[in-house]
């Protein structure tokens, strides 16, 4: 006993839709956003990256994480390291928990 309908045979509409059809679905599905609002949408996690990045690479935040974090004088790349995994979790978590 089937309790389910075949795919192949249901109905099928092979006209083409009517020019008022078409308007219809025009209104019901138009993008009301601004040229403005689809570039900044597009560019968004771009935008956050970039101001992370200069948050991050400043000289008071340096001067704040060698404050804490006294072994970061000695080696560059143990500070560079730092810098780009507080990156990643920063984006990450307004990326995940700011819904951008």
């Amino acid at each position: 006993m089937q309790q389910f309908d075949n795919i192949k045979s249901l109905p099928v509409d092979t006209s083409e839709p009517t020019q008022t059809e078409l308007q219809i679905i025009n209104t019901l599905f138009k993008s009301n956003k601004t040229e403005f609002k689809l570039v900044l949408s597009e560019f968004k996690s771009t935008l956050i990256l970039g101001i992370l990045f200069i948050i991050i690479s400043n000289s008071h935040s340096n001067n704040l994480l060698l404050k804490y974090i006294p072994v970061l004088e000695k080696s560059e790349i143990y500070n560079l390291i730092l810098k780009a995994v507080l990156l990643m979790i920063s984006f990450w978590l307004i990326n995940n928990f700011y819904l951008i």
